[in-house]
C-alpha cells in the first residue's frame, strides 16, 4: 500500500513527544488508515527524553536528539534521509503543533494512488478557520489564498509552510534538500523557489489542519526580539539574487516597524539594520 511508503518525521524543541499536538492526531491517525509507518523523531531542545510507553501504532519510533539545536532545516532533511535508507519513497515533514484529522493518512495515501505523477502533496493549514497555507507568493511572504481549494495547481506564484507538506523523497534531494543555515524562518520558502524550478504542479488534499502561527503567540519582548533575529537571518540566507533582496528588505523591514509599534520600542528597527541591513 502507498501509506506504507510513507515516513513521518516530527521536529521537537521543549516539547515531550506525548504532550505534542502532530504526535496525538497523527498516532490516532496511523491506528484508522491501517498502515504501520516509521515515525522519524527530531528533538532539539536541551535535553533528551524518554519515548512514550505505547507506540504499538508505529512500525518503529527513530528519535533523534540534537541539543545543539540546528534547526528544522538540519532536521527535515536528516530524518529524510533516514527514511530514504529504510526504503521509504515519501515524507510527510511536521512541526510539534499541527493538529491533523483522523483520516488525514488515509487521504495521503488515496492523494498518492489517484496522482502518482505528483511530487509535493499540501493540505489546508487553518489558523482559526482562515486557510493561510498554501498561499498566493508576493514580495516573498505569503499572501491569503482566498480560493484555495483540493486540487492540481500550478506551484508558480505560490507558496507552502512546511507543516504536514508530502514530498517524494527522490525529489526532495534533486531539489537540493533544505539550506541548513536556514533554521527556521523562510525555510520553506527558500526549499520552494528550488524546488519549483524542477517541477511545476502540487496537489493539494482534501484535509484541514489547525496550526497555530507564530505571529498570533504572544511573546514578551525578550523572546519577540530572539525570534526576529532568527526571521533576518533567515530572509538574509535566503536573498540569492538583488531582486531577492529587494523583496526581503520590503517584507523584513515591514515586519521590524510592525513590531516596533506592538512593543514601544524602537530596538526590532536595531535588529533590521544590524542585522539585515548591515550584513550586504
Amino acid at each position: 500500500m502507498q501509506k506504507d511508503n510513507i515516513a513521518i518525521c516530527i521536529v521537537l524543541y521543549n516539547c515531550k513527544l506525548e504532550d505534542s499536538k502532530t504526535y496525538k492526531t497523527l498516532t490516532a491517525s496511523v491506528y484508522e488508515s491501517g498502515g504501520t509507518p516509521i515515525l522519524y523523531v527530531y528533538d532539539n531542545s536541551a535535553v533528551a527524553q524518554t519515548l512514550p510507553a505505547n507506540t504499538k501504532a508505529w512500525r518503529k519510533i527513530c528519535y533523534i536528539h540534537d541539543s545543539t539545536n540546528p534547526g528544522v532545516s538540519k532536521a527535515y532533511n536528516e530524518c529524510s534521509r533516514l527514511a530514504k535508507e529504510e526504503g521509504a519513497r515519501w515524507i510527510i515533514l511536521t512541526d510539534q503543533d499541527t493538529d491533523f484529522p483522523s483520516d488525514a493518512l488515509k487521504k495521503y495515501g488515496k492523494a498518492l494512488n489517484d496522482h502518482p505523477a505528483i511530487k509535493l502533496f499540501a493540505p489546508i493549514l487553518l489558523s482559526g478557520n482562515v486557510p493561510f497555507s498554501p498561499s498566493n507568493y508576493f514580495l516573498k511572504r505569503g499572501v491569503i489564498w482566498k480560493s484555495a481549494r483540493p486540487g492540481i495547481w500550478k506551484l508558480k506564484g505560490k507558496t507552502i509552510l512546511n507543516s504536514g507538506v508530502m514530498i517524494n523523497i527522490e525529489s526532495f534531494f534533486v531539489s537540493g534538500g533544505y539550506n541548513e543555515s536556514i533554521r527556521l524562518y523562510f525555510s520553506d520558502f527558500e526549499f520552494l523557489d528550488r524546488f519549483k524550478r524542477l517541477y511545476e504542479y502540487f496537489f493539494v488534499m482534501n484535509i484541514y489542519c489547525y496550526h497555530q502561527l507564530s505571529d498570533v503567540v504572544e511573546l514578551d519582548v525578550k523572546n519577540a526580539k530572539r525570534r526576529f533575529k532568527f526571521y533576518c537571518e533567515g530572509s538574509y540566507l535566503s536573498a540569492h539574487t538583488r531582486l531577492d533582496y529587494c523583496a526581503y528588505f520590503i517584507t523584513v523591514g515591514a515586519r521590524a516597524c510592525k513590531l516596533s509599534v506592538k512593543y514601544r520600542t524602537f530596538e526590532f528597527c536595531k535588529i533590521f539594520a544590524k542585522n539585515y541591513l548591515g550584513t550586504k
